[in-house]
């Protein structure tokens, strides 16, 4: 761009003016983009912080899908119906019980409940063979169940007349037998079992008796059943407690389980012979410390994993499960970090 000069000094004056407003209108223009540029500068910034963020998250998130008792503190309950088995197959391996292994398959009894002859009637040649005493060449033994169904056993209160005095005396029902109609201790013992042991529903209790011995039991009945169970074992469940008090090992755990839709915590106590159990709507101290739990009078070796409140008591020694010190030397997340860091405090302490 050519630019001519004037020669006088008006026309001078007027070019310096106009080239001064043009100057100073580019200065202005100049600062309203360093302005933008350092807005947008700052905002790259805060994209780029932001992205990173996101990414970290992504990375954790990735990371928590991925995580399982192989690689981080989780316990083995968390795997899902699809966690791999603890010591897995090898592709085309043998099946079965490996080499040394001692198996547990049936074995023939010396007195079976019932013997059926497996006798020839004629022979090749068509001689009759009835009534010609044969000798055993091998046996077979077939385990079975019998036919299901419930015994009825009735009891008849008698009365006798003294054929001295004349008096009559009146017989008495043996302990238990207390209603016309009622059901025997087996059968109770047996819904205590599929409802405790077997975890079942009253529902599904009920199936099992109509489907297999024709009787639709009562809810009540599996109620009363359980109740009397738990007033029954009372004196056994105080002596397991004082065993394992006194062993020198006691295993404790605790795991979730649901009461009536809502978190509870089933805590145990086990040593090689005995196992204590006790539910409570907490999992740490309030649990560990209330009335049902061993641990406030146990002076062994408590082995258990890092939760930080089995350490705060003093009275016993302690020792984590080699299963959860392998959990915890995985790859660590900043919660599993925290989590530890207390933890160790508690060994320090303690």
């Amino acid at each position: 761009m050519s630019l001519s000069i004037p020669s006088d000094i008006e026309s001078l004056r007027e070019l310096a003016f106009r080239l001064i407003v043009r100057i100073e209108t580019l200065e202005a223009e100049n600062r309203q983009l360093g302005a933008k540029m350092l807005n947008l500068e700052a905002g790259n910034r805060q994209m780029a912080a932001r992205i990173q963020s996101l990414e970290a998250e992504n990375e954790q998130l990735r990371a928590r899908l991925k995580a399982n008792s192989q690689n981080s503190h989780l316990p083995p309950s968390s795997d899902g119906p699809r966690k791999q088995p603890a010591i897995p197959r090898k592709r085309g391996g043998p099946k079965g019980g490996k080499k040394g292994h001692k198996g547990d398959t049936l074995k023939m009894v010396a007195n079976p409940e019932e013997t059926v002859p497996c006798r020839p009637t004629v022979c090749s040649c068509g001689q009759v063979l009835e009534g010609i005493e044969g000798r055993i060449v091998e046996r077979r033994q077939v385990f079975n169940l019998p036919e299901p169904k419930l015994q009825v056993t009735e009891y008849q209160r008698l009365v006798c007349k003294c054929p001295c005095c004349q008096r009559q005396s009146s017989g008495i029902f043996p302990q238990g037998v207390n209603a016309p109609v009622q059901y025997g201790s087996g059968v109770k013992a047996f819904t205590t079992l599929l409802s405790v042991r077997g975890c079942l529903s009253y529902q599904k209790i009920q199936r099992i008796f109509q489907d297999l011995f024709g009787q639709a039991i009562n809810e009540s009945t599996v109620y009363s059943a359980n109740q009397k169970a738990y007033t029954v074992l009372e004196q056994p469940e105080s002596e397991i407690r004082q065993r394992l008090l006194e062993q020198g090992v006691v295993h404790f755990d605790e795991t979730g389980i649901r009461v009536e839709g809502s978190l509870h915590w089933e805590h145990t106590a086990t040593s090689a012979l005995y196992t204590y159990l006790f539910v409570h709507k907490r999992r740490g101290q309030k649990a560990l410390r209330s009335e049902y739990s061993i641990l406030p009078n146990f002076q062994g070796w408590a082995i258990h994993d890092c939760m930080r409140a089995y350490f705060t008591f003093g009275q016993c020694r302690h020792g984590v499960c080699g299963p959860h010190l392998i959990r915890e030397l995985s790859p660590p997340s900043p919660a599993d970090i925290y989590h530890c860091f207390y933890a160790r405090l508690g060994v320090l302490f303690h």
